[in-house]
């Protein structure tokens, strides 16, 4: 039983962690989908990542035409037909259309989904746990509880009539009389040790018995619990299989988008900003080096020595 108790603790435990955990995975993940959606929101990547909750307007179609979102020489009906369709145009050949839902709205929408989610988690998995651990408290506690105070009064009496005994077997060992008061009180006190021993006895049986039932329907108590769960993964995986379909979608558009550009690779975009770096830097200290003692800024008359305070010309300069 004590194990039962432990191991209902530990699932109490883990589930409310699970819970706790679902509802800060879905919180982060729209924190970082706002975060690259303020980032994408000005340009080209806004249909892929920006806030976007519904198919664009002609007005968002013509703001990306500089972009090369829609050509005006390309079939404008073919664009609506597929705007009628719930979709998102961000090209108007028919490879380059992807789902209305953004990489934000994709999150956002996972977030609503899965706070309903965990709401009927915690409703129907976390409390059930609880209440199982209730009720077996319930059931259970009284019953040890009475035999706690059963037995210790069977250890009062026993341990009472050990030292009533050891004194009268002193007193026959000494050659004199027990006084019949002492006899007639050790009888009495013999007498309720064997009541109250018999009694407990009886009581733990009928409690062991108990015990017994709690723990060995404790499958049938999981049961339901175990059920709740795999409905709930399986809720939540069909839901992200869904997604999935709309994020490959996405995708295959971004890369479609790269290769139109020339190809996007990480390391090389990154490779890229390092030269260009080089470069300005390269131009700013020829720019330090030249004979002229100042420079002008539109700020006011003041001039800094561009030598002194190339700190200065540096930020002005990328201000400019």
């Amino acid at each position: 039983y004590k194990e039962l108790q432990n191991q209902i603790k530990e699932v109490i435990r883990a589930v409310k962690t699970y819970h706790t955990s679902m509802t800060i995975y879905a919180e982060t993940q729209v924190d970082v989908a706002e975060a690259i959606a303020d980032l994408a929101d000005a340009g080209p990547l806004k249909p892929y990542a920006g806030y976007l909750t519904t198919t664009p307007t002609q007005k968002d179609i013509n703001d990306y035409d500089d972009n090369n979102y829609v050509d005006d020489k390309k079939d404008t009906n073919k664009i609506n037909n597929k705007k009628e369709k719930g979709a998102t145009v961000v090209d108007g050949e028919d490879e380059q259309v992807i789902s209305q839902k953004s990489y934000w709205y994709y999150h956002d929408d996972a977030a609503n989904r899965m706070a309903a989610y965990t709401d009927k988690y915690e409703e129907f998995i976390v409390n059930y746990a609880i209440d199982w651990e209730k009720k077996i408290q319930e059931t259970a506690f009284p019953g040890i509880k009475e035999a706690e105070t059963l037995r210790r009064n069977v250890d009062h009496y026993e341990q009472k009539v050990k030292n009533m005994s050891h004194s009268t077997n002193q007193t026959l060992a000494k050659g004199r009389t027990v006084d019949p008061k002492m006899a007639r009180k050790l009888g009495r006190n013999e007498e309720k040790y064997h009541i109250v021993q018999e009694k407990y006895t009886y009581f733990v049986a009928d409690m062991c018995t108990l015990l017994a039932e709690l723990t060995d329907r404790a499958w049938k108590d999981l049961h339901p619990l175990l059920m709740k769960m795999v409905q709930f993964d399986k809720t939540t995986s069909s839901d992200r299989v869904k997604a999935l379909r709309d994020l490959w979608e996405m995708a295959d558009a971004l890369e479609q988008m790269g290769d139109r550009n020339g190809g996007f690779h990480a390391d090389a975009l990154l490779n890229d900003i390092e030269e260009e770096l080089h470069f300005n830097k390269k131009y700013l200290g020829e720019a330090l080096d030249a004979d002229e003692d100042s420079y002008d800024y539109e700020t006011g008359d003041e001039k800094y020595d561009a030598k002194d305070d190339g700190e200065n010309y540096e930020k002005d300069n990328r201000d400019a």
